[in-house]
């Protein structure tokens, strides 16, 4: 084939790419406007943009809330420290007074010992409201009488029918109880809680068994009498010392109502054959004795009876439990 021939195929065939090329552009371009026309496009298009706007919205709220925050901080913190600081000044100006007032008593006290020592208020006796002592120049020297609550206490025992007393009183550098000491005063205490009558007693003193005769007996008094034989308890010497010292009164038996002692079983006994034994036990026992009567003294054999058998099985358990 000539070459010219063939020249002319081949601008044939470019001419007819470039017109195919034209109208594939056209027509993509035709139909790009037609969707960017269209009210599908149009609606996507616009929650686009209003998602977009609200996304930034937000951002900037959440912004103007935190830039809020950091000023709501800065104030609290300017309001604390200001707190603080009047605070310190107030202590300051409280500590001034109290100094000023210290300087100005020193001022008239030292005036008054110039004066001739004439005594002023603040020289009164000062009043101990939980002791109820008041003392003087430092020393203990008078107490108020305290009311009485209606349990005996180791600082109430000793007011006995007889006027012994305990005069004990506090002492600037006394010495502090020892640990046997402070065991001897909770166990009294604990004794004086059982029974509003407590017999201190020693098992072998008949004089111990005298008093107990009749007041267990003889007698039906209830609450009973409790009954501390010091010759069987651990603590019993300590205990002896204690009610000497308290109530006056170093030997056995020695009977307390409400804490305080009436004596031995002689006072016990002599009481009985007066016909005050049971009046004596009602005003001093108060509230806390309930009833007082003379037992029958057939009832009262079949009472210690019954007491001895009681006694007895409660010794024979003691002894298996000992023995177990």
């Amino acid at each position: 084939m000539p070459p010219s021939l063939r020249s002319q195929r081949r601008l044939k065939a470019m001419g007819l790419l470039v017109f195919l090329a034209v109208l594939t552009t056209l027509y993509l371009t035709s139909a790009a406007r037609q969707t960017r026309n269209s009210d599908f496009y149009q609606r996507t298009q616009g929650a686009l943009a209003a998602r977009e706007r609200a996304a930034v919205a937000a951002a900037e709220a959440e912004l103007e809330a935190q830039a809020a925050d950091f000023d709501v901080g800065k104030r609290l913190k300017a309001a604390e420290e200001k707190a603080k600081k009047s605070a310190n000044n107030k202590g300051d100006r409280i500590q001034e007074v109290v100094a000023a007032g210290k300087a100005e008593k020193e001022k008239e006290r030292v005036g008054d010992m110039k004066n001739g020592g004439a005594a002023t208020k603040d020289d009164a006796p000062e009043h101990d409201e939980i002791t109820g002592e008041k003392s003087v120049a430092g020393r203990i020297s008078l107490k108020d009488s305290a009311k009485d609550d209606g349990v005996a206490k180791v600082g109430k025992v000793g007011d006995s029918v007889k006027g012994h007393t305990a005069a004990t009183p506090s002492k600037a550098g006394e010495e502090e109880k020892s640990d046997e000491d402070r065991e001897v005063e909770l166990e009294l205490n604990a004794i004086l809680k059982k029974s509003p009558i407590i017999i201190f007693s020693k098992s072998y003193c008949p004089y111990s068994a005298k008093a107990k005769r009749i007041l267990l007996e003889s007698y039906a008094i209830t609450p009973r009498p409790y009954v501390v034989e010091l010759d069987q308890h651990p603590l019993g010497a300590g205990l002896q010392a204690a009610l000497a010292k308290s109530t006056g009164r170093g030997t056995v038996p020695n009977i307390l109502i409400n804490g305080r002692s009436i004596g031995g079983g002689d006072d016990v006994e002599s009481l009985q054959l007066n016909g005050r034994l049971a009046e004596t036990v009602h005003s001093m026992g108060g509230k806390r004795v309930t009833e007082v009567k003379e037992v029958d003294p057939n009832d009262a054999a079949a009472a210690a009876a019954a007491a001895d058998k009681k006694d007895s099985l409660k010794r024979r358990r003691v002894k298996r439990v000992l023995n177990a």
